[in-house]
């Protein structure tokens, strides 16, 4: 995998490092997408890339909303500062 990329497990181990109320964090799934995470977090749904792209998962469609975009930001940071 190139310097971009993560593991599955690396990615899960950044959300767990990166988020806030991180036992707020349920229903991971990392079974169903050969590159990404789906998992819900305080009431949203999110699938996480191991390229660290972040989209919600509203009504089966993925969207660039504001907190996949704090979500993506506090990855990257956090990728930055660990």
């Amino acid at each position: 995998m190139g310097d971009d990329t993560l593991t599955k497990s690396a990615l899960l181990s950044a959300l767990v490092r990166t988020l806030p109320y991180v036992e707020q964090m349920t229903d991971i799934d990392m079974e169903s997408h050969e590159t990404a995470i789906y998992f819900t977090w305080r009431g949203y749904r999110f699938r996480v890339t191991t390229s660290a792209g972040v989209e919600e998962v509203d009504g089966g469609f993925l969207v660039g909303s504001n907190p996949a975009i704090l979500l993506q930001a506090l990855l990257r940071f956090g990728r930055l500062n660990g």
